[in-house]
């Protein structure tokens, strides 16, 4: 018997795993290593990454945020 609940999980370019229980969360953790993360502003600092294009994560991410707010 397993009791632990299903995990959801997204790979950020950093090379961090993000995980959560449901989708929700996952897209309000994954949101918050994008724009406070230790280990994500160190990544983007380091690589000098300072590109004003959006990866393609950080678009659905902004796409399952609306979605989320029009319900």
């Amino acid at each position: 018997m397993i009791d632990r609940p299903p995990e959801y999980g997204m790979t950020c370019h950093c090379g961090m795993r993000v995980t959560g229980t449901n989708e929700k969360g996952l897209v309000s953790l994954f949101k918050k290593h994008y724009d406070t993360g230790e280990y994500h502003l160190a990544y983007e600092l380091h690589q000098n990454h300072y590109s004003f294009s959006k990866s393609e994560q950080e678009i659905v991410i902004e796409k399952a945020i609306l979605q989320r707010e029009k319900q």
